[in-house]
């Protein structure tokens, strides 16, 4: 009944400005009239390629209120206010440009209530959003929460689809296409992302190499370069580059966070390194249907060929297991400046804290399987990331403003945001080489967003990550452990998601 009504309005608004609020204070016409006949056009609130689709409308005063509550990645950054938040004072800029030109523009206030913290499917987020379900009313206009807690909200039927909200459009270049293209399921999108919030970008996984260790080494910097622009930066090259690395530094016969890697990883590695394989746990097919994709000979030879390096103690250093929680992001910065480790697996935030450095360090894409793989695939994580999503049971009133305002503050992300956080952030600061540039842009032109792990899809997140610290590939018995159950969930969110679909 509620989609019924939210159409009704959004028809209504074709011939009435009252729905949905004032309208715009005119400026005060000075000029003489003119008495000639002449057919006259309203000028365009947008370029021609711009959300033109949004009401000219003025608000009045609405208070256009957000929920941040991701999990503090990039120092708890904060994508709607204008406090500089550490290490993106630009950033922080253009967010607060941004909002003052929507104020304006729309006559809103654009306000936050910010409770970062963690959120693995019913943290923060999706107990903030809970309390308003149980309240029975909406205190926010969207919905900034991790990605772990999304899914779970989107199960649960608390989320409005956001393919549904008047106004908006995630299909346009200022969402992403990659999100609107893997989360949309059954018709229905219920979170996303794109140019209204940086910290997908900062949680989008990547590789660091340092050059100098590699020509020490006698590894072609260049080479490497050049096989990721040719489409040839695959696995068996990745691998193969780690080879005759390790050392034992201090000489006391065993390998210690003192001495020197090929790798050094985390538990997300093999995830991200399935991604960059373009093999996720579940896929939305071509019916718009999830679907398990996990399991096939292509996956079983691309974990035996990551775990060859990955999975040796000698070769690879996994930070997260092997340093007490309270150092290993310091203990990590440290080796890789140090020169202590070819290969660096993290995301994107971590470039920022290398820039004051000397070390001569480049950013690559995870390696594809092989040649005949068609893209390379970027994994945007699950524990760091946030989504944008809208409550269910916003009021029938403010359905056509929030539409209309989010696309707004999303179109004017795209246009000062992105690049405060691209162009002048990341590249103009942290990037130190050129072909780094050119590797970013297949890194962000080739994201990937895996429902198989954000669902939590037969606990496989889970278990892919105990292969990962265990250093034991038990790949093919986990899966088949976890086959029926996870066929059973994703029929069952199918049939879900196709019966709201036809509310």
């Amino acid at each position: 009944m509620k989609r019924i009504i939210a159409l009704i309005l959004l028809a209504v608004t074709a011939f009435s400005v009252i729905a949905c609020g004032g309208t715009k204070p005119p400026a005060t016409d000075t000029t003489a009239a003119n008495t000639t006949d002449a057919v006259t056009t309203e000028p365009l609130r947008y370029p021609e390629d711009g959300p033109n689709y949004i009401p000219d409308e003025y608000y009045d005063g609405y208070t256009y209120n957000v929920l941040l509550a991701g999990s503090g990645i990039g120092g708890k950054f904060n994508d709607f206010g204008d406090e500089s938040t550490s290490g993106y004072a630009l950033v922080s800029e253009a967010i607060a440009k941004r909002n003052a030109k929507i104020e304006e523009d729309y006559g809103v206030v654009i306000k936050y209530n910010d409770v970062f913290g963690g959120g693995n499917g019913n943290g923060v987020g999706y107990n903030a959003v809970m309390e308003d379900f149980i309240a029975g009313e909406s205190q926010y206009a969207i919905c900034e929460v991790s990605t772990y807690d999304a899914a779970q909200l989107a199960i649960g039927d608390f989320l409005y689809d956001m393919n549904s909200l008047p106004h908006l459009d995630c299909s346009q270049k200022w969402w992403d296409k990659d999100a609107y293209e893997d989360l949309t399921i059954n018709g229905r999108l219920f979170f996303t992302t794109g140019d209204i919030s940086s910290v997908d970008n900062m949680a989008t996984h990547c590789i660091l190499f340092s050059k100098e260790l590699a020509a020490s080494k006698g590894i072609s910097v260049s080479d490497i370069y050049k096989s990721i622009e040719e489409g040839k930066w695959t696995l068996d090259m990745f691998t193969g580059a780690c080879k005759d690395i390790s050392e034992d530094m201090n000489g006391d016969d065993k390998m210690t966070v003192a001495d020197r890697y090929s790798i050094l990883t985390w538990n997300d590695a093999l995830q991200a390194a399935m991604v960059g394989s373009r093999i996720r746990i579940a896929t939305v097919d071509e019916n718009g249907e999830m679907a398990l994709t996990l399991y096939s000979d292509r996956t079983e030879s691309m974990i035996e060929k990551f775990g060859s390096v990955f999975f040796d103690w000698n070769q690879s250093f996994n930070y997260i297991t092997q340093v007490e929680q309270s150092k290993w992001d310091a203990e990590r910065v440290k080796m890789f400046e140090e020169n202590r480790a070819l290969f660096s697996c993290t995301v994107l935030n971590t470039v920022p804290k290398h820039r004051d450095s000397t070390l001569d360090f480049g950013i690559l894409p995870y390696p594809k399987f092989d040649e005949l793989q068609e893209e390379y695939g970027s994994y945007v994580g699950a524990t760091y990331s946030v989504m944008m999503c809208v409550e269910k049971y916003i009021t029938d009133e403010d359905v056509q403003k929030i539409g209309a305002i989010t696309e707004a503050i999303a179109y004017e992300s795209y246009k000062t945001v992105k690049p405060a956080y691209y162009d002048q952030t990341l590249i103009g600061r942290d990037v130190k080489d050129e072909e780094s540039v050119v590797c970013l842009d297949i890194i962000f032109g080739n994201r990937c967003f895996d429902v198989g792990i954000y669902y939590r899809i037969g606990t496989y997140t889970n278990k892919l990550t105990t292969l990962m610290s265990s250093r034991v590939n038990r790949f093919s018995s986990f899966y088949k452990s976890s086959e029926s159950a996870a066929l059973k969930e994703i029929e069952d969110l199918n049939k879900q998601f196709a019966e709201w679909k036809n509310d």
